[in-house]
């Protein structure tokens, strides 16, 4: 799967500082900072779309969809990094 297009990457990007502004806190990063970021981040979750695959159980990798796998990835992201694990 390649990057997202850059019209996914500004709406990603603008629903990034929305939530983090509306749940966490007030940003000291400027708009163009958070855009930087987003855009990172696209770009590791495509390096290591492959690593992360092979990281599950090859029973379950088969029968697992693209979103069922996704949906997974995000929530234990959020649990460690946003909700403290």
């Amino acid at each position: 799967m390649a990057v997202l297009s850059d019209a996914n990457r500004v709406v990603v990007w603008e629903e990034v500082v929305h939530r983090w502004e509306e749940l966490v806190a007030p940003s000291d990063l400027l708009k163009a900072e958070w855009r930087t970021l987003v855009n990172a981040a696209d770009d590791f979750a495509n390096t290591n779309a492959s690593v992360y695959n092979t990281t599950i159980p090859a029973a379950v990798r088969a029968k697992a969809t693209a979103q069922e796998k996704a949906l997974a990835l995000m929530l234990v992201i959020a649990k460690r990094y946003l909700l403290g694990a």
